[in-house]
């Protein structure tokens, strides 16, 4: 079974304990989100594979610790009104939800059930509401989450 172990906030070392802080702070996280979306704003516009491998390893290593800050940040992504930053608003949203989904691969199964009670909503939104512009992030979520 699923046996992998995660950090704890009493088996995490000091340097650990840096990142799983900052993470842990809902204003880091909206800035960082929001930094993620005006720098696809100036380069190409693609699924990128860096930044799922970052939430990748936060989920993976942290568990669902980070998912209330971040699943209210998805929710904030996907209901953008500006059409300009809806694109790159979905990529991003894209991108987490694939590293959350990867990520959760060596989760317990009250965690995961806990994961999908949330996911599973947020998904049925975004797809009901998918448009041609942000179908093709979301089509690599769903290959690299997989």
């Amino acid at each position: 079974m699923n046996k992998r172990e995660r950090y704890t906030k009493e088996t995490m070392s000091e340097y650990v304990a840096i990142l799983y802080n900052r993470f842990m702070d809902k204003n880091f996280v909206t800035q960082l989100i929001q930094y993620m979306i005006l720098a696809d704003e100036k380069n190409e516009l693609n699924f990128n594979i860096h930044r799922f491998r970052m939430f990748k390893g936060l989920f993976r290593n942290f568990g669902i610790d980070l998912m209330d800050h971040f699943m209210e940040q998805l929710d904030i992504l996907i209901h953008e009104k500006m059409i300009e930053k809806q694109e790159g608003c979905h990529r991003v949203a894209a991108e987490i939800v694939a590293g959350m989904i990867r990520g959760s691969k060596y989760w317990t199964l009250e965690m995961l059930k806990k994961l999908w009670q949330k996911l599973i909503p947020f998904l049925n939104e975004v797809c009901t509401n998918l448009s041609p512009e942000t179908l093709s992030c979301w089509d690599s979520c769903f290959k690299f989450g997989m």
